[in-house]
């Protein structure tokens, strides 16, 4: 039996991000689960591992009572074919926010935990 070596828990929400591509046009995506750490996504393109992409995610922000945009990193560390979504899975880890995008990040995750 493998053993889980997140770090992070994985919390299943499904969350609309865009992931900003080279050219600067924006692939939206519904994530499959959300970490401290990072997110899975399904994709029908083929994508390389450790390929970097802009992000954009909304979350609902408790203090300010609405919803903010977050404006990031993420990096491809996995990628696995998802026969029966006939798409690829991709574990997008997350390698910075913009601003105070990873403080509200991190808070929103924690409050998403305790829902748990």
């Amino acid at each position: 039996m493998g053993e889980d070596r997140r770090e992070y828990p994985r919390i299943r929400r499904r969350r609309k991000i865009g992931l900003i591509l080279s050219e600067g046009s924006v692939e939206y995506l519904w994530t499959l689960d959300l970490s401290r750490g990072g997110m899975q996504v399904h994709t029908e393109h083929m994508v390389d591992m450790d390929t970097t992409f802009g992000l954009i995610i909304g979350i609902y922000d408790e203090p300010t009572e609405g919803y903010i945009t977050l404006r990031g990193k993420v990096q491809v560390v996995h990628k696995v074919y998802d026969g029966s979504f006939n798409a690829f899975r991709l574990g997008l880890q997350i390698l910075s926010f913009e601003g105070d995008g990873a403080d509200s990040y991190l808070r929103h995750i924690r409050e998403l935990e305790q829902q748990l």
